[in-house]
């Protein structure tokens, strides 16, 4: 099972949700994208290495499809190694 999270904000708990993950990772990978200057990089990164998935990030101006799109195909390809950029 793969999950993707698309955040553009704040998140009051993001330890919660990244515990939650690393509870389950044997069952689930999960690939963040953050997008914004406003994103939690604490949840979208640590989801991400939680999940044994991977991290994006879009800034405004940024083409969104491109990012959605490699992380969908990681998702198909079953590729899990962690890309902090």
């Amino acid at each position: 099972r793969n999950i993707i999270i698309l955040t553009d904000g704040a998140v009051g708990y993001p330890q919660d949700v990244i515990q939650t993950i690393e509870e389950n990772n044997k069952q689930v990978r999960v690939f963040t994208l953050g997008i914004g200057y406003s994103v939690s990089t604490e949840l979208v990164d640590g989801a991400a290495r939680a999940g044994n998935g991977v991290a994006e990030y879009v800034l405004p101006g940024e083409d969104i499809q491109s990012k959605v799109i490699r992380q969908l195909n990681r998702c198909l390809d079953g590729i899990g190694q962690i890309k902090v950029d």
